[in-house]
């Protein structure tokens, strides 16, 4: 292939066509389309990778997890709108 002619990604996009953007260095597919990372390989980072993780979580549930006051209170209930 000559040397000014860039390599394009080709991975399938959405609307059905060929993506065009120049291929990653050392790759066969774009920035965009390269792959997914398939997570960490040391027990260093699987260490981190779940401290992370559960981290993540107890911030989830203390964000989600019901006031005392919004406990008292009774549930709405839906009236008959006929």
């Amino acid at each position: 292939m000559p040397a000014d002619v860039k390599q394009r990604c080709g991975a399938k996009t959405r609307g059905g066509v060929p993506c065009q953007a120049p291929i990653v260095r050392g790759r066969n597919r774009c920035k965009l389309h390269g792959g997914l990372s398939t997570g960490p390989k040391t027990p260093e980072g699987k260490t981190r990778s779940m401290q992370a993780l559960h981290a993540g979580y107890l911030q989830w549930r203390a964000r989600n997890q019901p006031r005392e006051a919004d406990k008292s209170r009774p549930t709405p209930t839906r009236r008959n709108c006929e």
